[in-house]
Order: C-alpha cells, then structure tokens, then sequence
C-alpha cells in the first residue's frame, strides 16, 4: 500500500463502521416500516438521542434485566393476553387508560439505544395484528414529549402494562 492512499482507506473504513452501526441501530425500525409503508400508514424514525427525553422518567422504575418489574411498580397495571388479536385489545384499553387520544402521536421504543419508531395512537391500533409477530421482545410506548405514562409489551412473558404518573 502506498503511504498516500492511507488516509483515503482509513476513511473509508470509518465510514463503513458508520453505516453498518446506523444499519445496527435502525434493525428493528426497518423490519416494520415495509409493512406500513403497505398499509398506507404515516410513521417517523426517532434516534436515541431524540427519545432519551421520553423515557428519562421510567428508567428509575424498579426492573428485572430490560424490563419494568411491575410486581413492584405501585401504580401500575398489568394484563396478560394470549394471542394477537387480544393483544391488540389490551393495547387499545391500556393506551385509552394512559388518556392518549386517537390522533396523539406515540413512540414505539425498542430498546433505549435503538431508533423509535413514530406513529399516531389509531394506527398503532390498527397496525398491531401485523407489526406484533415482527416484533422481538419486549417494547415501551410512551409519548413523543415526556407526559407521566409509560406502556410496555412483552412478548416473551405476554402480559401488557402500563403506569400513569
């Protein structure tokens, strides 16, 4: 290698170790955007640094790996479901009891370190049935500006919880 290319290849090595870290933070988010894209459904991309304000709250709740301990969140509330389609009905019931509006536009927070995915609480209702099997784990819902409530699904454990306040 010539000592004048160097700097050219380091370079191109830092902005290959750009994309594929981009590409790592924004997996779960591409996995659902084609199937709403299919649906006709308007969403956004937040980055971690755009949520961080959203879930800065709840990140002092008591938590068992990546997850709330809702056993030891006082006001919280939990359901179990069972398939998809009951899922669904506990996210409607719990984002109704957190006092989101159908327009209110939400986050879907994979994890904290992932990009969010941004959509209205109607859609969210109308494209959970699709969006759950593509989902990994667990997911938090919150609002886009910090507002007291926090929504969390867990797929492993099939229970749906929510804390107001």
């Amino acid at each position: 290698m010539e000592p004048a290319a160097r700097p050219d290849l380091l370079q191109r090595r830092r902005m290959l170790q750009l994309r594929v870290q981009r590409q790592q933070v924004c997996a779960s988010f591409r996995a659902l955007a084609p199937l709403l894209c299919e649906r006709g459904i308007r969403f956004s991309k937040s980055l971690p640094a755009a949520i961080a304000p959203a879930v800065a709250g709840f990140n002092a709740l008591p938590g068992l790996d990546e997850r709330v301990d809702w056993s030891q969140v006082p006001a919280g509330e939990r359901q179990y479901w069972e398939d998809a389609a009951e899922c669904a009905a506990w996210l409607e019931r719990g984002l109704r009891a957190c006092g989101v509006s159908p327009g209110e536009r939400l986050l879907v927070v994979f994890h904290t370190a992932e990009a969010a995915l941004g959509i209205g609480a109607a859609d969210l209702c109308a494209a959970w049935p699709s969006l759950h099997p593509r989902l990994r784990d667990t997911v938090w819902i919150v609002p886009r500006a910090p507002a007291g409530w926090l929504l969390e699904v867990s797929l492993m454990d099939r229970d749906l919880a929510w804390r107001v306040g």
